[in-house]
């Protein structure tokens, strides 16, 4: 749990910067003006750290749903067995 604490923090300060520039994104489309390159490049690294984030929040939570099955699956054979 604590490792998808720490995944949904990174989301959540990228996602934080990608609200803080958004103006700058509509400021330039809405005057045809280009968006300079270090907020472009910043949230295009912010995208990416996103769905990095989100990809280890999935693997951790089927693992955790793996783990969960095999404890229930072991209670039923102990079921049966005894």
């Amino acid at each position: 749990m604590k490792e998808i604490n720490e995944q949904c923090v990174i989301i959540h300060n990228e996602k934080a910067l990608l609200r803080d520039t958004d103006y700058v994104v509509i400021r330039a489309t809405e005057k045809g003006e280009a968006i300079d390159e270090a907020t472009k490049e910043r949230r295009e690294e912010a995208r990416r750290r996103i769905n990095a984030a989100e990809a280890v929040i999935r693997e951790l939570q089927e693992a955790k749903e793996l783990e969960e099955a095999k404890e229930i699956a072991k209670l039923v054979i102990d079921g049966k067995e005894a």
